[in-house]
């Protein structure tokens, strides 16, 4: 009788370069997943230093250690993984980030209760050296809002999703290295095009911020490639052609936060927002439930844009939020519009 080898419900997948002192606890919080159906694909983008000797000191059969002959790239190396794959369901995960030992339990188990999406992330826990410093917390859940909540600031961590091998393969999905450090936020507006993608309301990832953070290391690539994924996805939505120089000037403003842009960059930049929202309207038909929703995203993005413009500029520019160019939808309350004027007028004060 001949033996057949079962695939593994999931493929899991790390990518690692150089990062020997910060892997393990990454490594060790997979391996204590209550969820034990995976395969671990842990790839070696040539690194030349520990990294090898601390993935081999751990003796697990659901590690598979693959060493790159020559560097690839983080997107390179990211590819690779997902062709090896065997899974039905593929995650990724940083090499310094940490899951919470239920993440692929509550992953699996929805994406087997709901076959119509194809990608489930969750919230995750931001620390520096083990505080935290942040909690994201995305208070709706439709596949519209999550849709129109990655396009505006990419909402979702690389290492907090799940997807269906099958819509990779089946619509020819990867990602792209002219996109690198943002190319996981293209790899999810891809995804996002062709099956419904979710969030589970809780924590279940822990992102450590430090300096070796290849996003730290790289922080103008990344904008610069971000630039790039935007410039493209306003192009998709808009069906038309768009300056890259207003692009530029929306991310910058509304994605970024950038502090005391040109007062043409704003405007620009809030018109560009509102044409994108009426395009996104038509082409996705939320209901009235998801709009009011993501009329208050839209909103939020904007009043901090404005609110950082006055920061540098003086508070009676606050009134700018309610200008006859850009509809003001969910306006924030007097108190807080005053709060802001006061703190405005200190910060104005302090910047003479």
């Amino acid at each position: 009788m001949s033996f057949i080898e079962k695939n593994p419900t999931v493929t899991v997948i790390v990518c690692a370069y150089q990062s020997g002192k910060e892997i393990l606890p990454t490594l060790q919080s997979i391996l204590a997943q209550s969820y034990t159906d995976f395969e671990f694909l842990i790839i070696d983008d040539a690194s030349g230093d520990t990294t090898p000797d601390v993935i081999r000191s751990i003796d697990d059969p659901r590690i598979s250690l693959i060493e790159n002959e020559k560097n690839l790239g983080v997107v390179g190396s990211r590819n690779k993984g997902i062709r090896m794959a065997r899974g039905e369901f593929i995650a990724h995960c940083d090499h310094d980030d940490i899951w919470a030992p239920d993440k692929l339990t509550k992953q699996v188990a929805f994406l087997s209760d709901n076959p119509d999406y194809g990608l489930v992330s969750t919230n995750l826990t931001k620390t520096i050296g083990g505080k935290t410093i942040r909690q994201s917390d995305t208070v709706h859940k439709s596949h519209n809002f999550l849709r129109w909540s990655i396009l505006l600031d990419s909402t979702f961590a690389h290492s907090a999703v799940l997807y269906r091998s099958e819509c990779v393969s089946k619509h020819h999905l990867q990602y792209y290295p002219e996109y690198t450090f943002a190319d996981d936020w293209d790899f999810f507006l891809q995804i996002a095009k062709v099956t419904k993608i979710a969030c589970i309301p809780e924590p279940l990832v822990i992102y450590r911020l430090h300096e070796a953070n290849w996003s730290n290391r790289a922080s103008d690539e990344m904008h610069s490639n971000g630039k790039a994924v935007f410039y493209k996805e306003i192009n998709y939505w808009l069906e038309s052609s768009v300056l890259k120089e207003d692009t530029d000037a929306y991310f910058d403003v509304m994605v970024r936060g950038v502090p005391g842009p040109a007062f043409e960059q704003l405007i620009k930049a809030g018109s560009i927002g509102f044409k994108l929202y009426e395009a996104f309207m038509e082409k996705c038909l939320p209901d009235s439930n998801d709009t009011l929703f993501i009329r208050k995203l839209m909103s939020e993005h904007w009043w901090r844009a404005v609110r950082n413009f006055a920061n540098r500029n003086g508070p009676g520019n606050l009134r700018i939020f309610f200008s006859q160019k850009t509809p003001n939808w969910n306006p924030p309350g007097k108190h807080k519009i005053l709060l802001e004027y006061l703190k405005c007028s200190v910060k104005t004060i302090l910047l003479r």
